[in-house]
């Protein structure tokens, strides 16, 4: 599972891709005024662009994205191929 903070963005402004076992998230952030001058600021003010290299044994077709309240949750599951499991060992 991800989690970014993006806040002032749109949900409908952000683009989640999974491509070659990369997955890349692309926000748009529009500008913002802020009142009086500000002494420290948390965020920058612009666009979002990150991009994190998964490899193989990612499901591509069942990642899902939501965003609520300024944060995106994306959950990327395993392929069933490869996760741990346990063998039986049987006597013969």
């Amino acid at each position: 599972m991800f989690v970014a903070d993006i806040p002032g963005a749109r949900a409908d402004g952000i683009d989640v891709t999974f491509d070659d076992g990369v997955l890349s998230v692309v926000a748009a952030v529009p500008a913002r005024e802020l009142p009086g001058r500000a002494v420290r600021q948390e965020y920058g003010i612009g666009n979002y662009r990150r991009s994190f290299r998964l490899g193989d044994g990612f499901d591509g077709s069942a990642i899902s994205a939501d965003y609520r309240r300024g944060m995106l949750t994306i959950r990327v599951p395993r392929l069933a191929a490869v996760w741990p499991r346990k063998v039986e060992v049987r006597a013969g």
